[in-house]
């Protein structure tokens, strides 16, 4: 009884620590550093980004420092020895095989197939903005025949996709790259599901149950990516950390330790090149502190084949690349690194009491109230000692929760809704999986049903088939060729409004006797459309915002000496701050060289004075 009320006394007082590491959130604040003069909408505001970071490390810490000083005061006996955590751990016996769910991943597979047959493939107005930065760097590449060299990226894969969708289909068109997107979504469905099932297997619950609770974690994260919707939890960009975790999970559970080293070590790098910065960085975040793991875990052969394959990985690159495309990565990583928060940065709201004048108050509060449920979910499976969890199960959610916390990272940088909700998938896949193991707990507690083989896959049917049903088309699965191909091949006019078109048509005009197309807007789909390369590695003139990377621009342009200039355009811009504003010695330079040549429809282009 005694024990009791030690224990509500410390849940109260987490819960009073809660409230006040988000009270003192406003009262952090560190001054503005931004020696290069990005300009964005924190940065006129005199508003470090860093604040965001600073203010989320305090509003997870304390209460998780609370809670964990708490519980060994209370239960010091119970308390692991957090040195145990780095001895050698041993492999369990486990009698969940493939197996066992074997019907029901195929299933699955099955449905998924018919789900992505189903798709309405339609041709719909893009967004000149999101898709152009993927279709531009493509052209680019075709003219020039260099990746980084020619291209400098905001997000990282955008070569890439264009060109994969381009070399597969034999035809660049806007189409093939959207259904390239549709075809990552479908091989993330597919890694999700291998990734649960592995995750089940790792932990420990009754052979039967495993399978419900595989079907029901399958039908979350399934749930998770949507073919047509824009904002998911999980995106094409994320099939990089499900395959990292696939591979992470058998670091732990397996023998062949050395593979899956290996194996995590080359996903992290790839993500870096192949994926988006962001998540390349947050998966090679992990593998360092992973790699100090398993120095301090005394695991040397697994150290050495983690420092091998990146060493392997790295020639490999330069091989493939050359060390000049390297060199250019490496600074189009740490320039974005350094400075994309100061461009679109948004201040991050304060849990729970945001003010009504503060947009997406409500998701960023749910948001970190769940990570931070997560974070003690975690914690307490790791310090207690008789729980049932084995010591590599324990080391494991440690580093699946470092990932959590360091991927939420986006939400910090640009806090509005869309990307808020996208760094909410993991703290939402803790979560479920722990109200699964809290299902499981009060089974063997109480032994609600004695499931066996039989009813397992019954319930598992009855809970996986409404799901895939209501999205089933079977007119679309029937015509599922002849619509894909429209779609594919279809005339990229088809995915432009007609007034976009006229526009398209009279910028192509003017520019057609030029080798390069200059654009200084936000409008990035225009040279893909006009078929013409950039005249500067800026094909997003705004990431080039600080003087360092502006001088860089205005020392091309006087190489490179282009004719005309698209000086603005009425297409969205981030935070209603347009180039010319982010980019004043820039477009200082334009202004003294270039005079006014033509305008319509909101298109200003300038001409060579």
């Amino acid at each position: 009884m005694r024990l009791y009320f030690k224990k509500g006394i410390l849940y109260i007082g987490l819960t009073f620590v809660i409230i006040i590491s988000s009270c003192i959130w406003n009262f952090i604040s560190i001054p503005l550093l931004n020696k290069e003069g990005v300009i964005g909408y924190l940065t006129l505001k005199n508003f470090n980004p860093w604040n965001n970071s600073i203010r989320y490390f305090f509003f997870l810490t304390i209460p998780l420092l609370y809670y964990l000083v708490g519980s060994y005061l209370i239960n010091k006996d119970k308390i692991i020895n957090l040195v145990d955590l780095f001895k050698p751990y041993y492999l369990k016996n486990n009698d969940f095989r493939f197996a066992d769910i074997k019907i029901l991943f195929f299933i699955f597979v099955l449905l998924i197939f018919f789900d992505f047959l189903s798709l309405d493939l339609k041709t719909s107005p893009i967004d000149s903005y999101h898709l152009g930065d993927q279709l531009t760097p493509g052209i680019n590449y075709l003219f020039y025949n260099n990746f980084w060299i020619s291209s400098f990226l905001g997000r990282g894969s955008d070569i890439f996709n264009s060109l994969l969708a381009w070399k597969t289909f034999g035809t660049e068109t806007i189409g093939s790259l959207q259904f390239v997107k549709l075809i990552t979504i479908f091989f993330l469905k597919i890694f999700s599901i291998i990734f649960v099932y592995y995750l089940i297997q790792f932990f420990n619950f009754q052979r039967n149950l495993k399978v419900i609770f595989f079907s029901i974690l399958s039908l979350i994260l399934l749930s998770f990516s949507k073919f047509n919707d824009e904002v998911n939890y999980l995106t094409d960009r994320d099939i990089f950390v499900i395959i990292f975790l696939i591979f992470f999970i058998k670091c732990f559970n397996s023998k062949k330790k050395i593979i899956f080293n290996v194996a995590i070590t080359l996903v992290s790098f790839s993500s870096l090149i192949f994926n988006t910065f962001d998540i390349g960085v947050y998966l090679l975040f992990v593998l360092f502190f992973y790699i100090f793991y398993l120095i301090f875990s005394r695991q040397f052969i697994a150290f050495t084949s983690i420092i091998l394959s990146s060493l392997f990985f790295f020639i490999i690159f330069i091989l493939i690349f050359s060390f000049s495309e390297f060199n250019a990565l490496i600074i189009n990583i740490f320039s974005v690194i350094r400075n994309i928060d100061l461009l679109h940065g948004l201040e991050h709201p304060q849990p729970f009491f945001y003010s009504d004048e503060i947009q997406h108050g409500f998701r960023a509060s749910k948001a970190l109230l769940l990570q931070l449920v997560a974070g003690l979910l975690i914690l307490t499976s790791v310090i207690y000692k008789e729980n049932n969890y084995s010591i590599n199960q324990k080391v494991f959610l440690i580093f699946l929760y470092l990932l959590c916390i360091v991927s939420y990272k986006n939400a910090l940088g640009r806090s509005d809704s869309y990307h808020i909700k996208l760094c909410s998938d993991l703290q939402s896949i803790i979560i479920s999986f722990y109200i699964l193991i809290l299902i499981k707990n009060l089974f063997d507690k109480y032994k609600f049903i004695n499931f066996n083989k039989t009813s397992s896959l019954i319930i598992s049917l009855i809970l996986i088939l409404p799901f895939f049903f209501k999205n089933l088309n079977f007119e679309n699965i029937y015509n599922f060729k002849n619509n894909a191909t429209k779609f594919i091949y279809a005339d990229d006019k088809e995915f432009l409004t007609l007034e976009y078109q006229q526009n398209i048509s009279k910028i192509k005009e003017i520019f057609k006797d030029e080798i390069c197309f200059q654009n200084f807007t936000e409008d990035l789909s225009i040279p893909y459309l006009i078929k013409k390369p950039t005249c500067t590695k800026y094909l997003a003139s705004w990431l080039a915002s600080g003087i360092t990377l502006e001088l860089d621009y205005i020392k091309i342009l006087k190489i490179r000496k282009p004719k005309y200039i698209l000086y603005s355009s009425p297409t969205f811009s981030f935070d209603n701050l347009n180039t010319q504003k982010r980019l004043k010695y820039v477009n200082e330079y334009i202004v003294n060289n270039y005079k006014p040549y033509k305008s319509f429809n909101g298109f200003d282009i300038l001409s060579k004075k």
